[in-house]
């Protein structure tokens, strides 16, 4: 079982993916400039062709970095998903085990205050018919 999604967490993911798309076109766009810049100003380059080929050589490496990044943002969140799911689904189960144990002191109190409004009234010689709770509908059904 999945927890339950709300808008916040959307928004949130959406945030870190734009920031993140961002980020990577911001640094291929800084490895472009520093290529062309390199070839056109310091080796001075005389051929258009040369320094598109010289940008070219300077951009794959950063736009495999983009990617490694891009990458490396997807893994991340698929493991806090799964993080998430599993810690959603330990609180599940722990609430159940409180609910329990609550429900068992709510059930040994309704038997001691009837056992002891027995015990009083049979010791007072007076009737007691009243029903032991488990002959009562259950509270909240």
């Amino acid at each position: 079982m999945n927890p339950p999604s709300n808008y916040t967490d959307q928004a949130l993911f959406r945030d870190h993916e734009t920031s993140y798309l961002v980020a990577s076109v911001l640094l291929v766009t800084a490895f472009m400039a520093a290529a062309v810049w390199y070839e056109v100003w310091y080796r001075g380059s005389d051929s258009p062709l040369e320094t598109a080929a010289a940008v070219i050589r300077w951009v794959g490496p950063a736009i495999a970095l983009a990617v490694a990044i891009l990458a490396y943002r997807e893994v991340i969140m698929v493991f806090a998903e799964r993080y998430k799911a599993k810690r959603y689904k330990e609180g599940r189960q722990e609430g159940r085990q409180e609910g329990r144990e609550e429900g068992r002191r709510e059930r040994d109190a309704l038997w001691e205050a009837w056992l002891k409004r027995r015990d009083s009234a049979l010791a007072n010689n007076q009737p007691f018919d009243e029903p032991p709770p488990s002959a009562r509908p259950a509270v909240g059904s």
